[in-house]
């Protein structure tokens, strides 16, 4: 006769917080260039954390290859009921740090370092205070030269905010 085993792990739930744009969750980086080189990817992130302060990230990390970046502007908006909010804090960076003027970008390598060993990025990061707002627009737009290419992107998106209670892991006996 076959013994049966029970096993006494329970699913514990898990509240999941995002902003969407459709089905795609903000905490995941979203790649927003439509352009034909593949190297090229202007991405959108919301970063998730339970602050009021949320930051909007911009940011180019190519995929491969070593680039050349020149930022002209570089923002994103965000609109309640047709008002823009303001920018708490408003911080450009990349692999080496802060830089304090977003205009000082010019000619800056993106991509793979000498030794392949490091990929450099620049990241444009917007924080609002988006406590107790579910749902607005967002402006994105980017006015930059990319390896002596002009390249301009402009997108609206409706984005909510939604929390949800999911059933994602198992409580331990013990733990």
């Amino acid at each position: 006769m076959a013994r049966r085993v029970v096993c006494r792990l329970k699913l514990t739930p898990v509240f999941e917080e995002d902003y969407y744009v459709g089905d795609w969750g903000l905490s995941t980086k979203m790649i927003l260039s439509d352009f034909p080189n593949p190297a090229e990817d202007l991405l959108l992130e919301i970063p998730w954390d339970s602050d009021s302060l949320k930051s909007i990230d911009l940011l180019f990390f190519p995929n491969e290859g070593k680039h050349k970046i020149t930022i002209n502007d570089m923002n994103v908006r965000v609109i309640v009921d047709g008002k823009e909010l303001d920018t708490v804090y408003y911080y450009v960076f990349s692999v080496f740090g802060e830089h304090k003027d977003a205009q000082a970008i010019k000619d800056f390598s993106i991509g793979l370092t000498d030794d392949d060993s490091v990929s450099t990025y620049v990241q444009f990061r917007s924080v609002y205070v988006l406590d107790k707002i579910d749902e607005f627009k967002l402006e994105v737009n980017a006015d930059y030269v990319y390896d002596g290419e002009v390249r301009k992107h402009s997108q609206l998106f409706d984005v909510e905010h939604t929390r949800k209670l999911r059933w994602r892991g198992l409580r331990l006996p013990g733990s």
